[in-house]
């Protein structure tokens, strides 16, 4: 297995073992909610300097996190491989999805997707999956 996705998979089964959120790391270590998705799916390696932070918001050694018997031993854990998108039942992520249904679809004076994503730190593309994914499950009701 690749280093970055044994790394990848120790930061998720850590985060949840000792009970680290996403939010808890962005805040305190500025980095974007975004980014640490896409680190978290695999879409963007992690540089040593934010590693360096996710390793003391776990309060970790390096050895730890790049460890494959760490690995080895939880890869059967759902956290191990659990996809890191946000969770529909968080809050914050249900507003965001119900103002980009409302922006896109339902008002008078439609925002673009440009505008929704910069509202958000998302990009243009995720906005227009967010709005295709919330249509969808309001079809589905």
């Amino acid at each position: 297995m690749e280093i970055k996705n044994i790394v990848r998979s120790n930061i998720k089964i850590l985060m949840h073992q000792k009970k680290v959120s996403i939010n808890d790391i962005i805040t305190k270590y500025n980095i974007s909610k975004s980014t640490m998705y896409k680190h978290l799916r695999g879409d963007l390696c992690i540089s040593l300097e934010k590693l360096d932070m996710i390793k003391d918001a776990l309060n970790v050694s390096f050895s730890l996190i790049l460890s494959e018997q760490f690995y080895n031993i939880n890869k059967n854990s759902k956290y191990a491989n659990r996809k890191y998108y946000p969770n529909l039942n968080d809050k914050e992520t249900y507003e965001r999805n119900k103002t980009i249904y409302y922006h896109r679809v339902i008002s008078d004076k439609k925002k673009t997707l440009q505008e929704l994503g910069t509202m958000f730190n998302i990009s243009r593309e995720r906005v227009r999956q967010i709005q295709c994914e919330v249509v969808k499950r309001k079809l589905n009701e």
